[in-house]
């Protein structure tokens, strides 16, 4: 008898966990007002700075009592929507669409660690940046749905901190400056300056030599 209470107090638990697509409960009510908050950080200091883009790529429907996103435009009912790889498929649905497609999207800023996104309709929002803050690489695309399940409950007023981690861009190296070559030839060892003055000191040797010829004959025709 205990371990059959046991095994009932399991099932029970396991129920509670299971993720929101998945357990039936009453299906969240169509509002207008719900509102999407994310939390920017980088080694616990707030990130000022980029933007965040939400697109509104899901809407909320039941399936025998049970709350599921269904993707816009297709109607294809969307699992795992915590998954990267989720969001990476509507990321490039989107991508691939967005030209003909009437997506509702909303930008907003960042600032100090924070990105708030108002008057939206329930549904399922891939999150994206196209501009990231100054020395940062942007975030990759994640999903975030409205209403969120907390504890038994639907929360049309949704607070999350980023689901991927943001990453410093490399700080650019600049190379040391190349001294342009020199187009001269190299030196090898004789110098150009002596260059003349050793042409003048041939000169003048040679008209030494011219004059001291001269007398020498002069002399001679003297005798």
């Amino acid at each position: 008898m205990k371990r059959g209470i046991n095994g009932l107090l399991l099932i029970l638990a396991v129920l509670l966990c299971l993720p929101l697509g998945g357990s039936a409960h009453d299906v969240p009510e169509e509002r207008k007002d719900c509102s999407i908050e994310l939390l920017i950080r980088y080694d616990g200091e707030d990130i000022t700075g980029g933007t965040l883009k939400a697109v509104k790529v899901g809407y909320v429907d039941q399936e025998d009592g049970n709350f599921f996103f269904y993707q816009e435009m297709t109607g294809e009912k969307l699992e795992d929507v915590a998954s990267p790889e989720a969001a990476q498929k509507l990321k490039e649905f989107y991508d691939d669409n967005k030209d003909d497609y009437d997506f509702y999207t909303q930008i907003q800023t960042v600032t100090e660690g924070k990105s708030q996104f108002k008057n939206l309709t329930t549904g399922l929002y891939l999150i994206v940046q196209d501009n990231a803050a100054e020395g940062f690489s942007k975030l990759d695309a994640f999903l975030v749905g409205v209403p969120m399940m907390v504890e038994g409950e639907y929360q049309y007023h949704v607070t999350a901190a980023v689901k991927s981690e943001l990453e410093r861009t490399p700080t650019p190296v600049t190379p040391p400056a190349v001294k342009p070559s020199d187009p001269k030839l190299p030196q090898t060892g004789q110098l150009n300056w002596p260059v003349p003055l050793m042409a003048s000191a041939g000169l003048g040797l040679f008209l030494l030599g011219w004059v001291l010829c001269f007398r020498k004959k002069r002399a001679d025709h003297e005798k």
